[in-house]
């Protein structure tokens, strides 16, 4: 397992950054980690396997954490095997199996892409490897719905309603620039919310309606060698049913994208 890791942390290998929305489970790498984790568990082939039993195990065998494959999936989507950075990261890997609660939670990656990984890495899973340097599961949806009320003073239902056209935008690989930024936008900026439930209000209209036209973007010009994009949400004015835009700068430049400036009405060249 680790001459197999060894040949993926070049960084001549290093592809771009991912930022990416999804969920995250442990796969056995191969049979010699299974029988291993099989036995340390005493379990037979009988048994089956839940989540509670890989957290136990996992937890009280960091060998056996390190050994193991961990998978990304976007929606059904298998999409990425991920590697931890740091130990800590590692923990958090384990701890994510068991969550305080039962309800859904807000995964996020952010880290390096790298080659799709050999055969013997995971059990014949040659998907792209992502190097993790944060992973976060910190929110359910309740408790991000319940800050975003919280940080902007919307209706429940209303940052329920933005928080679903967002995250059906960000129903994607976060391997692009764009959805790099719509995808930590996503998750951090509170300003979009308080724009667009403003703007919802005191209507709910269809998730697809809502915002119609998706998220689209452009390169901000004349900034030298950072890579700066004009993120731009269409939609449609529930009381006007008129179709308008906003948008926000984002860097995208290096590992973890940041706004630039504020959020402004309108189009960049309308502006």
């Amino acid at each position: 397992m680790q001459s197999l890791l060894s040949n993926t942390t070049n960084e001549q290998n290093f592809q771009g950054y991912v930022y990416a929305l999804g969920n995250l489970y442990p796969v056995f790498p191969s049979n010699s980690v299974k029988n291993e984790f099989y036995r340390v568990a005493n379990l037979t082939a009988q048994n089956t396997l839940t989540t509670e039993i890989f957290y136990t195990t996992l937890n009280q065998n960091n060998y056996l954490a390190k050994a193991m494959c961990w998978v990304w999936k976007i929606g059904s989507i298998e999409s990425y095997i991920v590697i931890p950075k740091y130990a800590s990261t590692l923990k958090k890997f384990v701890d994510s199996l068991n969550p305080p609660s039962n309800q859904s939670y807000l995964e996020s990656l952010t880290g390096d892409l790298g080659p799709a990984a050999p055969p013997a890495l995971c059990f014949g899973k040659q998907l792209p490897i992502v190097w993790c340097y944060h992973f976060d599961i910190s929110n359910t949806l309740t408790d991000f719905i319940t800050l975003i009320v919280n940080q902007t003073g919307l209706q429940q239902n209303v940052a329920q309603s933005v928080l679903s056209n967002l995250l059906r935008l960000a129903d994607n690989l976060g391997n692009t620039d764009k959805h790099r930024a719509l995808n930590f936008l996503t998750l951090t900026y509170f300003e979009l919310y308080k724009f667009l439930g403003d703007k919802l209000q005191p209507s709910s209209p269809d998730d697809e309606i809502f915002l119609y036209g998706g998220v689209r973007s452009d390169p901000v010009p004349d900034k030298g060698n950072r890579t700066v994009l004009n993120i731009i949400f269409d939609y449609q004015d529930p009381t006007t049913a008129i179709h308008e835009s906003c948008y926000v700068q984002v860097d995208v430049t290096e590992r973890f994208p940041f706004v630039v400036g504020t959020l402004a009405e309108g189009t960049p060249d309308s502006v």
